[in-house]
């Protein structure tokens, strides 16, 4: 390894990475440095290495790769119970709303039910 200082990461997805797009930023908000906005903070409190985080994904499609493997991690290796999840979630919303427009459709004076039917003049 050699002791030359690496050029910065640029990731598209964040802008504030490229160099001239942090001077403008620092310079907008009038400022030399991001460690200015964190000179408040106790140095004991501060961590004084990198984080251990995983290497950054550099495309859109690397993440979506990452994202469906995430997802597709199913104990039983299959398939159709995530669709049998989802199928019954969506009977639920549909069911949920029918419902919904049933009570909103057919309510009378004191909450009571009025159907299409029923004889009703508006008295309470």
């Amino acid at each position: 390894m050699s002791d030359r200082p690496q050029p910065p990461t640029v990731h598209p997805y964040i802008p504030n990475s490229i160099p001239e797009v942090r001077a403008a930023m620092l310079e907008a908000v009038d400022a030399d440095s991001v460690e200015e906005f964190y000179s408040e903070i106790p140095d004991r409190l501060r961590l004084h290495q990198p984080l251990d985080l995983p290497p950054a994904l550099s495309s859109e499609s690397e993440l979506s790769r990452h994202v469906s493997g995430l997802i597709d991690r199913n104990p039983s290796m299959v398939s159709t119970v995530r669709k049998v999840a989802v199928m019954a979630f969506t009977i639920w919303v549909v069911l949920w709303i029918v419902l919904t427009l049933i009570g909103f459709a057919f309510r009378g004076p004191n909450w009571g039910w009025v159907w299409p039917w029923d004889e009703w003049h508006g008295e309470l």
